[in-house]
């Protein structure tokens, strides 16, 4: 099964993911990001000013991005 790396980009700032996570495949990817997401998120310390200018990069094994989401678009709404 791919492992799959979540990095964290700050404000050009790149926090990588050095475990990652076998997954089977992207849709599986995105999932997992949602739901990790919104349970951080959720949390009342992550006000929207803390969202921006962050995202996730989502690598594979190959170091090939797979998929970048701003935490914008996945905060809680209120």
């Amino acid at each position: 099964m791919p492992r799959y790396f979540f990095h964290v980009r700050d404000d050009g700032q790149l926090f990588e993911d050095i475990e990652g996570i076998e997954l089977p495949d992207i849709p599986d990817v995105e999932a997992w990001l949602l739901k990790a997401a919104s349970e951080v998120l959720s949390e009342a310390e992550w006000q929207k000013e803390r969202t921006e200018g962050r995202s996730f990069e989502v690598v594979d094994e190959k170091g090939q991005i797979v998929l970048i989401v701003p935490f914008g678009d996945l905060q809680a709404d209120s």
